[in-house]
């Protein structure tokens, strides 16, 4: 397994509280390996229940009594957009966080001003490292041409904390992918308090492969080989 994969692995234990072994990871080729490594450590703890639906229900309920939101309002392809105030969101998000008894996700830039900073770093980053290989090869061998990108680096991070409180946007703004983003961030402790499932931990698993990878859904089957079908190096 590659460095990619590696950190696919650390991110999986954090998720489930487990330790996968080096031997047991190199052992992982396909993602059904993967599910059956991460269920073999946790399948003491197998329960019935459905956690997603747990999660549903404890929602509906707290938005029902925060935003007075109608019981047959509250579906699963809702927005919550359409629900949590946009003026002073993140204070709105804060509150919220302080009330529910579960972890949220945390809020993200607008799709513009991710855009923005996407190209403003590869113009900077890159910009810069082609500028300095010029300026290396044609005009001044010194390797202080290099500090131009790491300035490029420099100056999209100080950047983004800047923006910080620009970052008002529910990435998971339907319920059912917020339901499925609790699901993925408060998974050990809803093991804890209701037990486990095969089916919901490799949800879970599914959607932590996707968001650290970016391949889509569709593509992460129990039989695609982590590092030939998914890319994953």
């Amino acid at each position: 397994m590659g460095l990619d994969s590696v950190e696919l692995v650390i991110e999986v234990e954090k998720t489930f509280n487990i330790a996968i072994s080096d031997i047991e990871a190199e052992k992982i080729i396909t993602v059904g390996d993967f599910y059956d490594v991460v269920w073999d450590k946790i399948k003491e703890n197998e329960s019935d229940k459905c956690k997603s639906a747990i999660l549903f229900y404890r929602c509906r309920a707290f938005f029902q009594e925060k935003y007075s939101v109608n019981r047959q309002d509250f579906k699963l392809d809702a927005k919550l957009d359409d629900i949590i105030p946009k003026t002073k969101r993140r204070a709105e998000w804060k509150l919220i966080q302080n009330e529910f008894e579960f972890k949220l996700p945390d809020l993200v830039f607008p799709n513009w001003i991710s855009s923005t900073l996407v190209f403003l770093g590869t113009l900077l980053i890159l910009g810069g490292l082609i500028m300095a290989f010029i300026a290396v090869e044609h005009w001044n061998n010194s390797s202080v041409w290099y500090l131009i990108p790491v300035i490029g680096i420099v100056l999209i991070i100080t950047l983004v904390r800047v923006l910080k409180p620009l970052k008002t946007t529910i990435k998971q703004n339907i319920v059912r992918d917020f339901i499925g983003a609790l699901l993925n961030l408060n998974h050990d402790h809803l093991s804890r308090l209701f037990g486990t499932n095969r089916q919901e931990m490799e949800q879970v698993m599914t959607l932590i492969i996707q968001d650290r990878t970016g391949v889509e859904l569709s593509e992460i089957k129990p039989e695609a080989r982590i590092t030939h079908d998914l890319g994953i190096d």
